[in-house]
């Protein structure tokens, strides 16, 4: 069975326990042949992929992809490299009829040859609905026609032979693509009618679907990721169990070292900020003050620390970060703090770090 993920430096070693978790819940690991996409993944890396592999007696191979789509959207917290998964079909040999994409973020709980029962018929792929209506509404068609793009079965032959990439990616270059998503609006725009729905085990999204019995794939789709000091949401010590039974070497949680190194500031003397003081002290570290927009709470204190008007940020240097922990209010609170010069990390977009070029 063909396996394909698509990485890179920053996001390998999540990967990595993500296929710690395939491998050892599949018997027959052995007839699992992984490819990995990239165009900016060292040798270091690939390395440790490798012996990962290895130790579960599966094959793995490697294919670098030089395009790094420079015209092509950006966010904040997806990199170019979710491109890469547009063109599957085209980057694996052309003898392969079937494979098997899986996002970064998820961990499989049961037997991954289960998805080679699949018939895909004549469907270019299989995938599971999304149940995001906001989504669906935006791109103009219904939520049931609207898929997830993080657990994707490829019909290969079939999207060859259609030229589906190209139909891909001339969405994602029109005006018709408004949210400027790397890949999920696209692959719906094109193939919303064309795509066999699987049931909601083989790819349980933890934001969007209600509890799903015995699920094959555990899906940590939204922003907030379990590897994520201040991740608020469910099934975090599944992620835990995996990461520690992952043998990659030097793995690191990039958002602690950051907030070690850095004065930390929390924005928002709310529920949601005290939830995230709470959790920071848990992993030993301290918080300088609060910032909020209401004047009540102005030159107060929580939790024993002050609480100041946002302006206060204008005076700080680079040795702060600002942790914004509210999902209800985040948009409003971004955009004050990018006036402030405070842009959110790919690593997490929860931490703003001042960057006076906002290229963090």
């Amino acid at each position: 069975m063909n396996v394909v993920i698509v990485t890179d430096n920053q996001y390998a070693q999540y990967a990595a326990v993500m296929l710690t978790s395939l491998y050892e819940n599949t018997k027959q690991s052995n007839r699992i042949v992984l490819y990995v996409i990239f165009h900016d993944l060292s040798m270091s890396n690939q390395s440790q992929l490798l012996d990962l592999v290895k130790y579960y007696k599966s094959e793995i191979n490697f294919i670098e992809v030089k395009d790094n789509f420079g015209d092509f959207h950006e966010g904040a917290y997806v990199s170019r490299a979710a491109y890469l998964k547009i063109n599957i079909p085209q980057y694996l040999p052309q003898s392969e009829q079937k494979a098997l994409y899986l996002d970064g973020d998820i961990i499989v709980t049961s037997d991954i040859l289960q998805f080679n029962d699949i018939n895909l018929g004549d469907h270019y792929l299989a995938a599971v609905s999304d149940d995001n209506m906001f989504l669906a509404d935006d791109l103009g068609i219904s939520v049931e026609s609207y898929f997830n793009s993080g657990v994707i079965l490829f019909n290969l032959e079939k999207w060859r032979d259609n030229d589906i990439s190209s139909q891909i990616y001339e969405y994602v270059m029109s005006p018709y693509n408004k949210r400027n998503t790397c890949d999920q609006d696209a692959f719906n725009f094109v193939l919303w009618d064309k795509w066999l729905k699987l049931d909601r085990r083989y790819n349980y999204l933890l934001t969007n679907h209600i509890d799903i019995e015995e699920p094959i794939v555990f899906h940590y789709a939204a922003r907030d990721k379990p590897w994520h000091v201040l991740y608020s949401g469910k099934y975090k010590e599944l992620f835990l169990d995996y990461e520690k039974k992952c043998i990659w070497q030097d793995y690191s949680r990039q958002d602690m070292d950051l907030l070690m190194n850095h004065k930390i500031v929390i924005y928002g003397a709310s529920t949601a900020g005290v939830s995230a003081y709470e959790q920071l002290k848990e992993h030993s570290l301290e918080i300088q003050f609060f910032v909020d927009g209401d004047e009540q709470k102005h030159n107060t204190m929580k939790m024993n620390k002050p609480i100041y008007e946002i302006s206060v940020l204008k005076s700080l240097e680079n040795s702060y970060v600002v942790i914004v922990p509210s999902t209800s209010y985040y948009d409003e609170m971004r955009v004050a703090l990018e006036s402030y010069s405070f842009y959110p990390l790919r690593i997490c977009n929860k931490i703003f770090l001042k960057d006076e070029l906002g290229v963090v």
